[in-house]
């Protein structure tokens, strides 16, 4: 029996998939993709993925958690059910990088508080400037990153390390001490499609160059540099 490596993508969605981002990050991946939708369509998918591994099937070579409309503190039951699936996998080693809502679930399940970034809970959008530390995903500098969030991380949980920090955001990214996980409280994994579900005009397309590519585009390439720097950590691990 063959063993396929494969990325576990994990869209935790409440209304609109972000197939657009996935579908991109398939493209890149040069490894086998699935694809998750754990608050619209429940976790079977992702039970299926153990059972698979548990038999030799399939090793999981990486996890991808984007974005979504709802908040840690929802604690809805599939949020519950996700921390107990994704613990196991972090525990033992498997690449992990985490996109807003997936920063944010991260650092919950490793007990870190999440708050409002405004009193007035007003929401961030559009593009900012980030600064990356040096770390073992990617070195030290500024980077144009997209935000649509209104709650971010407000300590470094226990094991973690600060990996980007911005001027409203000090906490915009974490990098585990020891394991290959990762996190971002902005969205790398941004496509014009994805700025267009979420109301943002980046003016992309005015922007000459390969519409099928986010990662010609100016506004979007650095986000997908850390896709792919995160993408060539699931390769050696």
């Amino acid at each position: 029996m063959t063993t396929t490596r494969e990325l576990v993508v994990i869209d935790p969605a409440a209304h609109t998939p972000e197939t657009d981002s996935f579908n991109h990050i398939a493209e890149i991946a040069r490894l086998k993709c699935s694809y998750h939708l754990p608050g619209i369509c429940g976790l079977a998918t992702l039970h299926q993925i153990n059972q698979r591994a548990a038999s030799g099937r399939i090793e999981v070579a990486a996890i991808i958690v984007l974005g979504s409309a709802t908040s840690v503190h929802d604690n809805f039951p599939w949020q519950q059910e996700l921390k107990s699936w994704l613990r196991p996998w972090i525990d033992r080693g498997t690449p992990y990088f985490g996109f807003c809502f997936g920063h944010q679930l991260l650092a919950n399940m490793f007990g870190a508080p999440v708050g409002f970034v405004r009193a007035d809970q007003e929401k961030l959008k559009g593009f900012h400037a980030v600064e990356m530390k040096s770390s073992r995903l990617s070195g030290a500098g500024t980077v144009s990153l997209l935000r649509s969030h209104r709650e971010m991380v407000t300590d470094v949980p226990a094991g973690f390390r600060l990996l980007a920090t911005s001027s409203e955001v000090a906490i915009d990214g974490l990098e585990h001490a020891t394991l290959p996980v990762w996190s971002l409280q902005t969205h790398p994994e941004a496509t014009p499609i994805f700025l267009t579900n979420q109301e943002i005009d980046a003016g992309l397309d005015r922007v000459a160059g390969d519409t099928a590519n986010p990662a010609a585009h100016p506004t979007l390439r650095d986000g997908w540099l850390l896709i792919q720097k995160f993408l060539e950590q699931a390769h050696v691990h």
